[in-house]
């Protein structure tokens, strides 16, 4: 008895005294969590920066080492360019059988999994991404390497995520500070890095996201730096604008003109992948007719392989004339599209850098052979111009002010970045309205990221809720089989020929084929079916329906439209809402 008042008394001696730190811990508990997650998936993070550098190092090394040797001493020296079309070729495979989401920039794909499903990616992807981005490099390919850090890292956060089976938005928090501690380990910058992250991915960050994004960025940053030093991407000499204000104009122009050409970057690029797209060839063949192109031009211009930081370097230090200004943008500028738009694997922020310090070393030049009194360091036009053009590229003026300054370690030409920046954002926003280099990927694929009302049927993929097992029928089925399908009153049956789809046949016309013995089921196939992608969404496969009259919409892959994965038709819908309706609420 003397012990249960003692109990008692106890217990309301704590929650009197203690009530209302302990609600305060529970109120703020999963942001505590989530904090301390940040912690140790930047940890993650700036250790997969750092293991990606070490394998894109030892592959780059046995590339251009043993493999060069090889073909320069066996098919003789022209041959080398078939180096980046072998690994073009190794990539191509690997991505088409273990993971197609590793192919292209990496950053479109984050952007896919945030705004699709919820921030979830496969556990293989920053294992497969890291192979593959690290071949297409080592071999010569012209990418950077932060596209597939921020999927590497963005795949750390997602996995934690899934391990702790956080919700929506806590998950997106996660795969952004993956991202950004990948990036950040890469170029030494966690405040870019940060800014990158909340800018170019999350878009508009709510204010619970942004400390764990900068704490990742931190951690990410220290951890690179553990292993390689307080280091810096770029050499950039030490330079001081005397007189601001007689230089300022030049600067805006800069920006005007590094506005227009980045709206040529980001169009051209496209162009270039639409002509890989459209090629009737397997997809790894793809890729390596890809190398091949970038081997080609490698052979007379070797500055553009790669990620080309010793070039930009060298362009920064002044060291490179106009005329080699020139050809370096306009090689680059094909090898990058070759490399990316084939189906390689690699970022394009790096080769947008590389374009923007040649582009304004060049306009540096061009202002300083006219009005050599007014501009007396052209060079410095360079680090503006990298700057201009990510901000006209990614539509992320913060990112290109802070990253290059702090990339360079050079806070001496804010002002100029800042004025640059600012008009190059302007012209690209008007140029193309709303979209960027990674949002214009996934809109040309049907997914929309931009704010508009809420569509519960953009965030499922038709891949999601197809019926994956459609009855379909096949050359040289059996009349004894037929006739049992045609019982299960189909309007009409998908036809396969070696496992590949040639079209459908109607319920009438297979009807026409059992009649008679000896009718060849192929005269009867009609290939007017309509198709979709298993990462459209369920609102683009809706509008399709609407738009073609087509009940049934045959779901095939992205890389090769005969083969069938599935059918989507208005029943569906109904599996969508089902699936997308528990996940909101």
């Amino acid at each position: 008895m003397v012990l249960n008042i003692f109990l008692r008394k106890t217990k309301d001696f704590i929650l009197k005294f203690f009530r209302g730190p302990i609600k305060k811990f529970l109120i703020y508990e999963n942001q505590i969590i989530l904090y301390l997650m940040a912690i140790v998936v930047g940890i993650f993070g700036g250790l997969g920066a750092v293991a990606f550098r070490a394998m894109l190092y030892a592959v780059t090394k046995f590339f251009r080492g043993d493999v060069v040797d090889f073909f320069s001493k066996t098919f003789g020296f022209y041959s080398i360019a078939l180096v980046p079309a072998v690994g073009g070729l190794i990539v191509g495979v690997m991505t088409f059988y273990l993971g197609k989401e590793t192919s292209g920039h990496g950053v479109p794909e984050v952007l896919e999994a945030i705004s699709l499903h919820g921030g979830r990616m496969r556990a293989r992807v920053p294992i497969l991404k890291s192979i593959v981005a690290s071949i297409t490099l080592g071999s010569g390919g012209s990418a950077g390497r932060e596209g597939p850090i921020a999927q590497i890292g963005a795949g750390i956060g997602s996995f934690f995520s899934r391990i702790l089976t956080l919700n929506r938005e806590q998950t997106r928090t996660l795969v952004n500070c993956g991202l950004a501690a990948g990036i950040a380990g890469t170029f030494n910058a966690p405040i870019g890095a940060s800014l990158f992250a909340m800018e170019v991915i999350y878009k508009k960050p709510k204010k619970e996201s942004l400390m764990p994004i900068i704490v990742s960025a931190v951690m990410g940053a220290a951890i690179a730096r553990e292993f390689f030093g307080s280091f810096v991407t770029f050499k950039v000499p030490d330079v001081v604008i005397e007189r601001l204000l007689p230089s300022l104009p030049f600067f805006l122009l800069l920006g005007i003109i590094v506005g227009f050409a980045s709206y040529f970057w980001v169009r051209g690029f496209y162009v270039i992948e639409d002509l890989f797209t459209h090629m009737d060839i397997p997809f790894p063949a793809k890729v390596g007719l890809g190398g091949f192109f970038v081997g080609l031009i490698g052979l007379f211009v070797p500055q553009v392989l790669g990620v080309g930081y010793d070039t930009v370097s060298l362009v920064l230090a002044g060291k490179i004339a106009f005329f080699t200004l020139v050809v370096l943008f306009l090689t680059k500028f094909l090898v990058t599209s070759f490399t990316l738009g084939s189906g390689g694997s690699g970022g394009i922020f790096s080769p947008t850098l590389f374009m923007g310090s040649t582009f304004g070393a060049g306009v540096g030049l061009f202002f300083n052979h006219f009005m050599p009194h007014l501009v007396s360091q052209p060079y410095i036009f360079a680090l503006v111009g990298m700057g201009a053009f990510i901000t006209g590229t990614l539509k992320a003026p913060l990112t290109g002010i802070i990253m290059i300054s702090e990339i360079g370690e050079n806070y001496t030409l804010l002002i100029p970045l800042m004025a640059a920046c600012a008009l190059s954002y302007v012209l690209s926003a008007i140029l193309i309205p709303e979209d960027d280099i990674y949002t214009l990927k996934l809109k040309r694929r049907g997914i929309k990221l931009k704010e508009e009302p809420f569509d519960i049927l953009r965030t499922i993929s038709v891949g999601e809720v197809m019926q994956k097992k459609p009855v379909t029928i096949s050359v040289g089925t059996p009349r004894k089989v037929m006739r049992e399908r045609l019982k299960l009153g189909y309007s009409f049956y998908p036809v396969l020929e070696n496992n590949l789809l040639i079209g459908y046949i109607t319920r009438d016309d297979l009807k026409r084929v059992l009649r008679k013995k000896g009718i060849d089921i192929k005269k009867f196939v009609r290939v007017d079916q309509a198709i979709i992608y298993p990462d459209r969404t369920v609102r683009h496969a809706l509008d399709m329906i609407t738009k073609t009259q087509k009940h049934v919409l045959f779901v095939v892959e992205r890389l090769n439209e005969q083969n069938l994965l599935g059918i989507f038709t208005k029943g569906d819908l109904i599996n969508a809402y089902q699936k997308a309706i528990p996940s909101e609420s």
